[in-house]
């Protein structure tokens, strides 16, 4: 693989003939569904716009209102084809993915990390409002069980108006990979690496300062990397048991991840257990309707996705048993 690339993913690869048949589903949806649908809205909006115009036509308001209504039909009309095509893909497509970097993992499209393994990792203390997720992945890489998922939990506000008018809005607590792993070593206190951003805001000093003053994520763990230190903020219940699962060559994986991913980094470690968050700012391993499948661009991104969340194992050397872990 160069760059992403896996020639399994090109149609002259193992994919191809798949990727052609899910191609003609894609454009036999769109042709049958969306293209009607389009130009149902479409109408809709010009009679709509006729009748509010200064030129008030009172009869464009029927047509307007039977065109949105036929949008809708279609809108309905198109979920079952739609839900099919996008589970063929999942299941033909994102399987062979997942199979050709570590065969014998486990795919669940429908399913997610539950939200009581999230909250437990202790990585977001804010309770979501709204948690959802799919694509699940779990099995055994060596000698570590591994399990992850997307994962997107928001909190919501709620504010209301000068005429009270209320209006909701929702925020991201966390939206991406969530990745969980049996960690290499026992040990029995809680440890939390976060990004730091205080320090990157406010610089050491002040920042420092504030990192001090969190008192609920645990004591402030200071360390001996001055990168680590600088890329990110260590809480733990056991300062001697923080340094002993934090040694500097996992301090020195944990930043060639974060090198690696371009986005941020949570991490915790808590029951024997290694928890990962790894922010994305959109969905993945989902097939674009708008979008030719024999172009092979967002394959080659997900195919990357899979290998470095897979390759966390290898990555945070976690098939390497230590101290009494089998």
């Amino acid at each position: 693989m160069e760059n992403g690339r896996n020639d399994i993913v090109f149609p002259d690869g193992a994919l191809g003939p798949v990727l052609e048949d899910l191609e003609k589903s894609r454009l036999l949806i769109k042709k049958k569904y969306f293209t009607p649908l389009t130009m149902a809205f479409i109408a809709g909006a010009i009679f709509l716009i006729a009748f509010l115009s200064k030129n008030e036509v009172k009869w464009t308001l029927i047509p307007s209102i039977l065109s949105f209504l036929t949008g809708i039909v279609y809108v309905v009309l198109a979920q079952k084809p739609l839900n099919e095509y996008k589970n063929a893909y999942k299941k033909n497509v994102i399987k062979t993915l997942i199979d050709t970097i570590h065969p014998g993992l486990d795919y669940q499209p429908r399913l997610c990390i539950p939200e009581s393994r999230f909250m437990a990792s202790g990585l977001f203390t804010r309770t979501p409002d709204r948690y959802r997720g799919d694509d699940m992945v779990t099995g055994m890489v060596g000698k570590t069980q591994i399990s992850f998922s997307e994962i997107r939990a928001q909190y919501k506000t709620e504010t209301r108006d000068s005429k009270g008018n209320r209006h909701t809005q929702w925020h991201d607590i966390f939206r991406g990979i969530f990745f969980i792993a049996d960690f290499n070593k026992p040990f029995k206190t809680r440890t939390l690496v976060l990004p730091d951003m205080a320090e990157r805001v406010f610089g050491s000093l002040f920042g420092n300062a504030l990192q001090k003053l969190n008192k609920g994520r645990g004591d402030l763990i200071k360390l001996e990397n001055v990168d680590f230190e600088k890329a990110f903020v260590v809480y733990g219940n056991d300062q001697v048991e923080s340094r002993y699962i934090l040694t500097p060559d996992l301090m020195e994986r944990i930043l060639k991840v974060k090198e690696k991913t371009g986005k941020p980094l949570y991490i915790s470690f808590l029951d024997n257990t290694m928890f990962v968050a790894l922010s994305q700012n959109k969905d993945l391993f989902e097939p674009s309707m708008g979008k030719s499948l024999l172009n092979t661009k967002p394959l080659e991104e997900y195919y990357t996705i899979l290998k470095l969340v897979i390759g966390l194992v290898e990555d945070f050397n976690l098939n390497t048993r230590i101290w009494g872990k089998n």
